[in-house]
């Protein structure tokens, strides 16, 4: 945004800082071809002459796709996320001949408890989708997932994949979409 030129809107006290939010912070090494910001601007500005300060100031890796002005009486990003879309690619090999049976399992299991931060939690709930897929032929395998991202009750990859009986550092996991509740 420093690159764009745009006055952007600042907090207040002592170490001010950009007015941004993001929709859904991922972990740290996990990748993402879906985000969603808010930006505080700090002026009136149209919503052309935004894109095209945004157009003329590529940034390397990052595709604009849309943006809207949002009323400041709406709710914050964080709030309105419901689910987001992963794929999670093995890095080495295939999966197993016995990955079908496996998802299937998990799906019509009731529970699934796990512990994070040393609070225990079920994360059958968090997996609305599971399914085994062939992305293209240069891809290959890879299981795509829909997980239930409300706050205090986040599906997170790696544990799906932990729970199918894998190891996550062997997938590279991808964030494909970000659904909201509007």
């Amino acid at each position: 945004m420093r690159r764009t030129g745009l006055p952007l809107a600042y907090s207040q006290g002592f170490h001010p800082q950009p007015r941004m939010n993001q929709a859904a912070p991922l972990p740290l090494g996990m990748l993402s071809d879906a985000e969603v910001i808010d930006i505080w601007i700090d002026s009136t500005i149209s919503l052309e002459n935004l894109q095209q300060y945004l157009v003329d100031t590529p940034q390397p890796g990052i595709e604009i796709t849309s943006i809207r002005i949002i009323p400041g009486n709406e709710p914050s990003i964080q709030t309105r996320v419901h689910h987001v879309d992963y794929l999670a690619q093995p890095l080495m090999g295939k999966l197993s001949a016995t990955i079908q049976p496996e998802i299937d399992h998990l799906l019509s299991t009731n529970q699934l408890l796990r512990v994070r931060r040393q609070k225990e939690y079920d994360l059958r709930p968090l997996i609305l989708q599971l399914a085994f897929i062939i992305v293209d032929s240069m891809q290959g395998e890879a299981l795509s997932m829909s997980l239930l991202s409300l706050p205090g009750q986040t599906g997170r990859p790696d544990e799906v994949i932990q729970a199918l009986g894998y190891d996550p550092s062997e997938f590279r996991f991808t964030r494909t979409a970000i659904h909201l509740t509007d």
